[in-house]
């Protein structure tokens, strides 16, 4: 009976000692993974801030890329000649490279 009750105590102070270095490692664990996942939610939020601001700088360059597209076919329209019929065939060459005139 004494060599039993012995076997016990030693049995309950072993898992006593294990479990209590289960639980700092456990907590340790716990503690690294908590510290991860905060880092990680920083930098998810910062990255966030930056897409947010990538978009806006994207819209604003498309909302003047627009306009000057606008004023450009406003410029155009206004340069082309007031009679529809005139058609020159030339005007659309560069002169250096025009045929020569013959006549």
């Amino acid at each position: 009976n004494q060599l039993i009750l012995e076997q016990k105590q030693q049995l309950t102070a072993s898992s006593q000692s294990s479990s209590s270095s289960d639980n700092s490692d456990w907590s340790h664990k716990y503690n690294t993974l908590k510290t991860t996942y905060e880092h990680l939610n920083r930098d998810h939020e910062e990255l966030l801030v930056f897409v947010g601001h990538l978009h806006e700088q994207f819209e604003k360059t498309q909302k003047e890329l627009k306009a000057m597209k606008i004023q450009t076919t406003k410029t155009h329209v206004d340069i082309q000649p007031t009679d529809p019929t005139r058609t020159d065939r030339n005007s659309n060459l560069n002169p250096r490279f025009a045929p020569p005139n013959l006549m």
